[in-house]
């Protein structure tokens, strides 16, 4: 019987030893982020970030992003 975390889009949760991470994902993550302009090289960091952690639990997206906009909102804001 084949592994079922395997299969992508299944809403299986991904483990970075999971054949779904490290055949899929992380290559298509690493050409993505090569390929990009220097100055997005950031946002591309974070897409990523919140793209692997809601595969396993996209409930805990809005707690993973609140403190980055927080942190970003602030930044901007004027002294």
């Amino acid at each position: 019987m084949q592994d079922p975390s395997i299969f992508v889009g299944e809403g299986l949760p991904v483990a970075f030893s999971s054949i779904s991470f490290l055949f899929y994902f992380l290559p298509l993550f690493f050409i993505i982020y090569y390929l990009i302009p220097a100055r997005a090289k950031n946002v591309v960091l974070l897409a990523g970030s919140l793209f692997f952690y809601a595969w396993g639990e996209p409930r805990w997206i809005l707690l993973l992003l609140a403190p980055n906009l927080l942190r970003y909102s602030d930044r901007e804001s004027p002294q």
